[in-house]
């Protein structure tokens, strides 16, 4: 059952990539074989994408979660230049 919904996905996900790159050509646009060649390839490796996208969205969080609790703030503290000077 994983493996036909995995390839009915990279099926899908190869057609929508190889259809839409003729909208998003340039003026010397790849040729035929290429657009299927990596249409095939993004199709291949959807699953390895969705896993880079969850692991952002959770890095993101865990970030935002940390930076919520604010911390106290530190007065600086006044140097004394005739100690420190004494010193050298």
């Amino acid at each position: 059952m994983w493996i036909t919904l995995y390839l009915i996905t990279a099926v899908v996900v190869a057609f929508l990539t190889w259809h839409m790159s003729h909208h998003l050509q340039s003026f010397d646009g790849p040729t035929d074989e290429a657009r299927a060649f990596w249409s095939i390839v993004a199709g291949a490796i959807w699953p390895i994408v969705l896993v880079g996208v969850a692991q952002m969205l959770v890095v993101h969080l865990i970030t935002a979660r940390l930076r919520r609790a604010p911390a106290a703030p530190v007065e600086p503290v006044p140097m004394a230049t005739a100690d420190v000077a004494a010193h050298y």
